[in-house]
């Protein structure tokens, strides 16, 4: 019964990991958008989305981010 709440867990979680991601990268691309304006609409026109916000570009950032899981290797 543990192995399958294991695995039911582990599901949830990579359900809900780019949901975060959408909302975390939302919020920073608007923040950097406020500092960077140039440089985020800059960015939007060489992906071939002239004028999308800065906040959309972070939430399409954090959610593909939100799929990818740092790995932390110890050579010895």
């Amino acid at each position: 019964m543990q192995v399958i709440a294991l695995f039911v867990l582990a599901a949830v979680l990579f359900l809900i990991a780019p949901l975060i991601g959408i909302v975390v990268g939302a919020f920073a691309g608007m923040v950097v958008g406020w500092v960077f304006d140039d440089t985020m609409a800059l960015l939007a026109k060489l992906i071939g989305a002239p004028g999308t916000p800065a906040w959309q570009l972070g939430a399409m950032l954090g959610f593909v981010a939100g799929f990818f899981r740092s790995s932390v290797s110890s050579s010895k």
